[in-house]
């Protein structure tokens, strides 16, 4: 697969990737990120909105290896990255939050309150 070639889909694992991709605005950059390759600026531009909003939200979606950057050049001094969308689609695993819910809340057993014959054999 070349660098600007898309996987089918992204399998989204971990709650922290997926609360990465639950954000509006991050999945209109992944829509744009899937049509072609581009850069911050680029994006912004599309998405009329100004760059500076949207560098916080390229570096998350690149942590969680939601993006790639795919090209980077030199213009005045300054590296610009050209990112691209690692997938076509993006899915979140079926059972994820169930997992999540029962590995922080483990069901405890508590010791039951004695029923009214044992308190009268006490």
């Amino acid at each position: 697969m070349s660098e600007n070639e898309l996987k089918p889909v992204f399998d989204v694992n971990d709650l922290q990737t997926m609360k990465v991709l639950v954000s509006r605005l991050r999945l209109k950059v992944l829509r744009v990120l899937i049509e072609q390759p581009s850069t911050i600026r680029e994006v912004a531009r599309e998405l009329n909105i100004p760059p500076n909003r949207l560098y916080y939200h390229f570096n998350l979606l690149e942590q969680c290896g939601a993006i790639r950057v795919v090209e980077t050049r030199l213009i005045a001094g300054i590296l610009e990255n050209r990112y691209r969308a690692v997938a076509r689609r993006y899915q979140v695993r079926p059972n994820l939050l169930d997992e999540e819910l029962s590995e922080n809340n483990p069901t405890t057993t508590q010791p039951s309150a004695p029923s009214i014959e044992q308190e009268k054999s006490l």
